[in-house]
Formats: structure tokens, C-alpha cells, sequence
């Protein structure tokens, strides 16, 4: 009786060890999930992209490595890469910074980044948790790094262990060095940069414009009146922190627009550029001629991990209706 209870004993003591260890195992697990904010590992089916494959894990896009990350820009066509984040935008258990933005020229810009972003403006790439901040021109980052730390350091908390970048720099190449390929990388950042000229034309648009009654104590009408019409031509570099992009746009403008409108006109454009990489190999592409009646067309030509340095970028436009006819307007930009 001695010995079975002997061995009875032996047993609860080796349970109870058991138990023990299950719960600090158990409190550690917690531990790691409060570090990982509460995170339940959610993750979605792969998205495969130019043979590399990315997945929303807990409402964050993620890529495995940086060079995956960079591969996906590997692409000669940039309606292919676009394709690649309507994807994304469109993935279950995922809602984009594009998503989320209701201003009409911020959602433009945001038209490729923004789907790749979740609605903090966050993602991972390799073993880097980033936070882009357009509004403060920063980029935070930090090596396995929680969400609530990136939004606390943009709301001015602390930077422990985080890096910051300019959204200038070529961030996704200094991570990929640990913050240092500036030791051996001496050329300035290429500064955001817009400039727009406006053609005059002899066409015009018929608006509903509604009026007063004369005498009728507040009574309204509906009537057309004719909308001089003008087209912007503009070129743009801005950069994204993990993104650079390089474009041109041609916009019909209406003197008189009601909210919705969508005014037509003829035109034609080219767009050519030329461009050096941060620290690497100049880079250009040849011109895009279109003719077109449209309301807006907007043409990306630069579209890359890596910044610009220098750039030199030149818009041609025309139109039927131009004044003096046959005229043409010509943006041009560089640095």
C-alpha cells in the first residue's frame, strides 16, 4: 500500500510539475500576444505577384523578405503592377489607406501605395513593420515592431529602437543595410516636385445652372449656360517613402463645374523623361503619344522602389479647340 501510494504521490507531484509548466508556458504565450498586440495570426491566402507571393497577416500586407518587396516593381508595365494592388485592396481582411481616403487628390495619389498601406498607412516587409506618414513627411520602422508603437511614435511617443526617415529617402534600401548605405551613399534625395500650365480653348460646355425667378417670391429655375472650358497639362515627382513615382497628367477644367461633373475635350499628349537613381543607374523611357476626348488622362512614368536624384520630365499637349489655334503648351520639370 506504502509503494502504490508512493508511486500515486510521484505521479500528482510529476502532474503538478506538468501543470505548472503548462501555465508558464501558457503566461509566457499571453506575454507574446500582448507584445504582438493582441494579434491572432490571421492570415490570408497568398497573392502572387511576378512569382513572389504576399499575404494579409492581421490586416497588414506582408511581404517575406525586402527583395521580394522589390521584386514586385520588376515590371515593364505599370497597369500590370497596378493590377497587383487592386488585388491587394480587394483581399479579405483587409482595408487599405486607399480605402479610407476621401479627398479626391490625395485617393489620385494614393491610387497604387495606398492599396498596399492598411488604414494606419502601415506595412510589413522582411522582418520591418513601416509606418508611412505623409502628413509629417516620415517614415518609421522598426525590426519586428508592433502597430501601436509605430502610431505612438507619429503622435509623438517615444522612438525606442525605431528608425525615422525623411519620405524623400530611399528607405526600403537604408533598412535593407541597417541604416547605413548612407556611409557610402553621398547623393542628395530627389525633392517632391509639381508644376502645371493651363491651355486657354474656344470650347465650351452646356451647364444646368439654377437661378431665381424675377417676381416670384423665391421660385427657381433650370437654365444652360455655356462653360468656357481649359486644359491643365502637369508633371509631378513625388515620393512615398517605399515608393517613387514619376507622371504626367492632362485634366479638362471647366470654368463652371457642378459638383459630379464630368466635362470632355479633345487633346493630344506625349510625356518623355529621363532620370538617375539614387545612387544607382539613370534610367528613362521613351514618349507616350495619345489623342484622346476624355476628361482626364494620366500617364505613370517612373514607378520604383528606389528614389530619384535627378529627374527631367517634359509634357507636350494639344487640342482642337485651342487658342490661338493650333497651339500647344509644354510642361517641363527637373532638378
Amino acid at each position: 500500500m506504502k509503494k502504490i501510494l508512493t508511486t500515486t504521490a510521484i505521479s500528482f507531484l510529476t502532474l503538478c510539475v506538468f501543470v505548472i509548466s503548462c501555465s508558464k508556458n501558457n503566461k509566457n504565450e499571453i506575454l507574446n500576444q500582448t507584445k504582438l498586440d493582441n494579434i491572432k495570426n490571421i492570415r490570408s491566402e497568398d497573392i502572387v505577384f511576378n512569382n513572389i507571393a504576399a499575404n494579409v497577416v492581421n490586416g497588414v500586407l506582408t511581404f517575406k523578405s525586402i527583395e521580394d518587396y522589390k521584386t514586385i516593381y520588376e515590371v515593364d508595365d505599370y497597369t500590370n503592377l497596378l493590377s497587383f494592388a487592386n488585388n491587394v485592396n480587394n483581399s479579405s481582411g483587409f482595408k487599405s489607406l486607399y480605402s479610407v481616403t476621401t479627398d479626391v487628390k490625395q485617393k489620385d495619389d494614393l491610387e497604387f501605395i495606398g492599396k498596399l498601406l492598411n488604414e494606419n498607412s502601415i506595412i510589413k516587409i522582411g522582418e520591418f513593420l513601416l509606418l508611412i506618414d505623409f502628413e509629417q513627411g516620415k517614415v518609421f520602422a522598426k525590426t519586428d515592431g508592433i502597430t501601436s508603437e509605430l502610431i505612438s511614435a507619429k503622435n509623438g511617443g517615444p522612438l525606442t529602437n525605431l528608425f525615422v526617415f525623411d519620405i524623400h529617402d530611399d528607405v526600403v534600401e537604408e533598412l535593407q543595410f541597417k541604416k547605413t548605405r548612407g556611409i557610402f551613399c553621398n547623393d542628395k534625395w530627389g525633392s517632391s516636385q509639381s508644376i502645371t500650365k493651363k491651355m486657354l480653348t474656344s470650347l465650351s460646355e452646356l451647364q444646368d445652372v439654377t437661378v431665381l425667378i424675377p417676381g416670384s417670391g423665391g421660385q427657381t429655375q433650370i437654365i444652360q449656360v455655356g462653360t468656357t472650358v481649359s486644359i491643365d497639362g502637369c508633371v509631378r515627382y513625388w515620393p512615398a517613402g517605399i515608393y517613387f513615382e514619376l507622371n504626367s497628367r492632362v485634366e479638362v477644367i471647366p470654368a463652371l463645374a457642378p459638383a459630379g461633373s464630368h466635362i470632355t475635350a479633345p487633346f493630344s499628349f506625349q510625356t518623355s523623361y529621363t532620370a538617375k537613381r539614387r545612387c544607382g543607374k539613370t534610367v528613362g523611357s521613351s514618349s507616350y503619344y495619345v489623342t484622346t476626348n476624355d476628361n482626364c488622362e494620366k500617364r505613370i512614368m517612373y514607378w520604383n522602389v528606389r528614389a530619384l536624384t535627378t529627374y527631367d520630365i517634359t509634357l507636350n499637349f494639344q487640342s482642337s479647340g485651342a487658342v490661338p489655334i493650333g497651339s500647344g503648351v509644354t510642361v517641363s520639370m527637373s532638378n
